[in-house]
């Protein structure tokens, strides 16, 4: 069930199963950010998101900016 999910996700990583799909979600988009070339709405559409403008929310609501910006910022410092 899912609340015996989230208690054992709580258990051993002490987060709920939300909270690690959507981490392991933002990590995979960082990813995709930095090291292609994919236009952003290609991230988004490989990540499952059926719609960028909803990613983009998404990625500025977990990161702190938006991912073209984000994709800017890192490459300006390597």
């Amino acid at each position: 069930s899912v609340s015996s999910l989230n208690r054992r996700c709580r258990r051993y990583v002490g987060l709920t199963a939300k909270s690690i799909i959507r981490n392991r979600v933002l990590l995979e988009a960082k990813r995709k950010l930095l090291y292609t070339r994919e236009p952003i709405e290609s991230v988004a559409y490989s990540l499952g998101f059926s719609d960028a403008a909803y990613f983009s929310r998404f990625f500025s609501k977990l990161e702190g900016l938006p991912p073209g910006d984000y994709r800017r910022s890192a490459v300006s410092h390597r």
